[in-house]
């Protein structure tokens, strides 16, 4: 078998790739020049010279990030990629042994790996240079293309003793030939499909390399791996829903029932397709590969010490992927915004004025004449919406805010269900604190949440968004007329700035709200005087007398855009006009003091207003005022004078609530459609991942990385307002949200079946994660169980311990040489790392 094996390995030799040389065809030289060129300038920007490697063993192996530069190349009339991959090193761990060092080699050359790419198994290495096609379409067939490029790479002026591997052949069943060199040695890597199951001699192969006259079958290390296949029927128990997110996020589960959005529209089916059982074993070699189907042989009886178990879940490439589907469809609004410059009063008016026209389908903006523009998801919705649609959905809009006050003032006590002295938790919870939106289960988190949904599962949601939008902002007005405080809304005095331009618009009406309570809420006793209560200090003059707090004038409430605003006009105007506008302040609290405290004094005033500026003289042993307050051409003092008693509700309002809530209200109302998509965009977000992370208890470390991630590029986000970043954090969310629906459908699956439900728990985890599971010795029978009770039917007289293996996979290594054969009913496949006899002299 072993010439069988080398002439089906590819029939090429080295002596092939040096009669490029010899070609007559100017062009192939041309070709030769061009491609060196290319590949020589690529390798050179990505630094590759000298490989290092660091102190590896099997766990960080299987736990390490790889990572994969591209760039595109052009190869006569075709376009290729070349593709560095490498594992992500911590510089603390790095070594500056070379790649092809020992203890490196035996580590990875006889072992099978998890979670790795697919060459550490089939070929050995942890880094790998790969020269593959763009595209199917761009096949590299010919064997005199392969030898150009392999030509290509050899005359590379680059010093990197990586190998270097081209992708060619079918598409279907990709073939790959490469090399590895260095100073001493040379290796050749390569590939073929054998139609059959077939056996051949192992030692006789290692035997035709390496030339040893001495070399024993006990000289050989061999791992195999069984693979066992459990593929599900459709009628098993897969189907997920996402509504079990919202059990305990009462503004979307009622949103849903408002909307009647049915369970239809939210499940998907199958999305588990079945679970893999991997079992490994190390011995010597036998010489021969025996036929992998050979069937009778007991799973349980071979020698726990000899082998290991994995376990692995099959699920569909894509789940249900609903709440990442939204934040997709935002995303893509969002880009278009400046085609949504119409204002949503605008919209408003036209649907208010044509709903109860006969031809109010023909056009809303337009004559019949004008042509839909169908790329415009707005020109087409307002072509295409009908009266019965808009008039649902006006109906349906007033129990949507209903429902999003009522729940704002009643937001979940409990949200995160994990330890809350766990510190990645608690760091992903500050970083969804700190982003610059609307807070946690705030009425503009439940408004945007809604919005989106709408937006994706609404045919006309643009319009519907308008109207519900339109709704809020009445709600508001109600609010405010009736001197409620918004629900959600902090009741402080001022807008909070780290949160988003929307939420700070809100809280400063929320300041309004508070204003004219305030006003609203003064006796006759209070308007006269403006007292409020006795402090501890008394009068200068009366020591017997206390002094009154007085009711002071709130300060003027602003948003963080309004600070900006006042800060350019301070700068525009001299020191004389900013003293003249301070000044006004101070004399109303002066006033409001005088109409509370009638026998006080300038220093009464400065004990309570300013105590910092009434000072003891140890040497006369007595307070006075400091040297600030004891000038001629005092500010404070000539104020005092000026002043005359008046109580705050006699004063001229510096705040005057009304005017400022028809300020505010009247820019929120007439922002356009476009703009309402970006104010709300952090709040979508955020109410998204917040949606994520209170509704699961505990994460895989996978999982804790990436939300910890998430949180962190969120937070930037929102201060960046960059549309990439909200892009890339749409990656890690679609992969967060995955793991969950992944994890739900495996409790829903596997805790009925009558297993170690604690066990099944530990292991739901990795599970979830995608990841192959090692199976404890003590635990086989579990799996076993888990088996023939939750995945094979019970009428299919499935016997455990005589099944037949799906696939069988070897790998036989000796002194850095290495074949891997994976056999199947579909054939055999074999990949071999060998030496180049003209490179590697003969060892005694």
């Amino acid at each position: 078998m072993s010439n069988s094996m080398n002439t089906n390995l590819m029939d090429l030799n080295t002596e092939t790739i040096d009669n490029i040389f010899e070609m007559d065809d100017f062009t192939n030289l041309t070709d030769f020049e061009r491609t060196s060129f290319s590949l020589e300038v690529i390798l050179q920007k990505w630094n590759i010279y000298v490989t290092k490697n660091t102190n590896l063993d099997k766990n960080n192996i299987e736990k390490m990030e790889w990572i994969e530069h591209s760039e595109k190349f052009p190869f006569k009339n075709i376009d290729l990629l070349i593709k560095y991959y490498h594992p992500k090193i911590e510089k603390n761990n790095e070594s500056t042994e070379k790649a092809d060092a020992p203890n490196c080699q035996n580590i990875i050359m006889n072992k099978f790996y998890t979670n790795v790419p697919e060459f550490v198994n089939k070929y050995g290495i942890i880094q790998w240079i790969l020269l593959c096609p763009e595209s199917e379409s761009n096949v590299i067939s010919s064997k005199n293309d392969l030898t150009l490029l392999m030509s290509c790479l050899e005359c590379c002026d680059i010093y990197c003793n990586i190998p270097f591997i081209i992708q060619f052949g079918n598409p279907l069943k990709h073939l790959f030939y490469g090399f590895q060199k260095n100073k001493y040695s040379k290796y050749e890597y390569k590939s073929c499909y054998l139609k059959t199951i077939s056996k051949f001699n192992i030692v006789d192969i290692f035997y035709d390399h390496f030339k040893y006259n001495t070399i024993k079958e006990c000289d050989i290390l061999h791992s195999s791996e069984f693979e066992y296949t459990y593929n599900l029927t459709k009628d098993k128990r897969s189907r997920y829903t996402f509504s079990y997110l919202f059990e305990n996020y009462q503004v979307m589960n009622q949103l849903f029932e408002i909307l009647k959005y049915g369970n239809k529209s939210k499940e998907i089916k199958n999305y588990i397709k079945g679970f893999k059982l991997f079992i490994q074993s190390d011995k010597q070699c036998g010489g021969e590969v025996n036929e992998c189907f050979n069937s009778g042989m007991n799973i349980l009886s071979i020698d726990n010490n000899l082998t290991k178990w994995l376990f692995h879940t099959k699920f569909k490439n894509d789940g249900s992927n609903f709440l990442t589907n939204i934040l997709k469809e935002y995303l893509i609004l969002f880009k278009d915004f400046e085609i949504f410059n119409t204002s949503i009063q605008s919209i408003l008016l036209n649907v208010n004025e044509r709903v109860s026209k006969k031809n109010f389908t023909n056009s809303l903006f337009f004559s019949e004449s004008v042509k839909i523009d169908s790329n415009n998801s707005l020109d087409l919705s307002l072509k295409t919406v009908t009266v019965e649609e808009i008039k649902s959905f006006q109906f349906n809009s007033k129990a949507i805010i209903k429902k999003l006050f009522n729940c704002a003032k009643h937001p979940p006590i409990k949200q995160n269900n994990s330890e809350c002295c766990d510190n990645k938790y608690l760091l992903i919870k500050i970083n969804l604190d700190k982003s610059k939106s609307a807070p946690s289960h705030s009425i503009i988190e439940f408004i945007s949440l809604t919005i989106s949904t709408i937006l994706y599962k609404e045919k006309h949601g643009i319009i519907f968004s308008c109207i519900l939008w339109n709704e809020f902002l009445n709600y508001l007005q109600n609010y405010f007329e009736t001197k409620k405080h918004i629900p959600g809304i902090p009741k402080k005095s001022q807008p909070i700035f780290r949160h988003s331009t929307l939420q700070q618009d809100i809280e400063f009406l929320q300041c309004c709200i508070n204003s004219k309570k305030k006003w609203s809420s003064f006796n006759d006793y209070q308007k006269c005087n403006g007292r409020s209560c006795k402090s501890k200090l008394t009068l200068y003059q009366y020591p017997g007398k206390n002094i009154y707090i007085p009711i002071l004038q709130d300060k003027i409430p602003q948003t963080e855009e309004m600070f900006h605003n006042e800060i350019e006009n301070m700068i525009k105007t001299n020191s004389e006009e900013r003293n003249v506008n301070q000044v006004i302040f101070l004399k109303s609290d002066m006033s409001a003091f005088k109409a509370a405290n009638p026998k006080s004094s300038f220093e009464d005033f400065i004990r309570w207003h300013s105590p910092n500026d009434w000072i003891f003289n140890n040497e006369d042993n007595k307070y006075e005022f400091s040297v600030r307050m004891s000038g001629k051409d005092n500010t404070w003092r000539k104020a005092w004078d000026e002043c005359i008693p008046l109580s705050v509700y006699k004063q001229k309002k510096h705040f005057n609530e009304n005017e400022e809530w028809k300020k505010t209200i009247d820019k929120i109302k007439n922002i356009t459609f476009g703009e309402l998509i970006s104010l709300i965009l952090p709040s979508v977000f955020k109410g998204m991942i917040q949606l994520l992370f209170d509704n699961f208890e505990t994460f895989s470390p996978t999982i804790d990385k990436k939300f910890k991630k998430l949180s962190v590029d969120f937070l930037r986000s929102t201060y960046e307002s960059n549309i990439k970043m909200y892009e890339n954090i749409l990656n890690d969310f679609s992969f967060i949200e995955n793991y969950i629906e992944r994890s739900f459908l495996l409790k829903s699956f596997l805790l009925n079946s009558g297993s170690d439900v604690s066990y099944i728990e530990h292991i739901l985890m990795d599970m979830a994660d995608n990841n192959l599971i090692k199976i404890e010795n003590n635990k086989r029978n579990e799996i076993k169980n888990l088996i023939e009770t939750t995945i094979i039917d019970k009428d299919n007289n499935f016997v455990f311990e005589d099944q037949i293996e799906s696939s069988k996979k070897d790998i036989f290594y000796h002194y850095n040489a290495r074949i891997y054969t994976s056999y199947s009913k579909d054939g055999t496949r074999i990949y071999s790392k060998l030496p180049i006899l003209n490179n590697i002299n003969k060892i005694n």
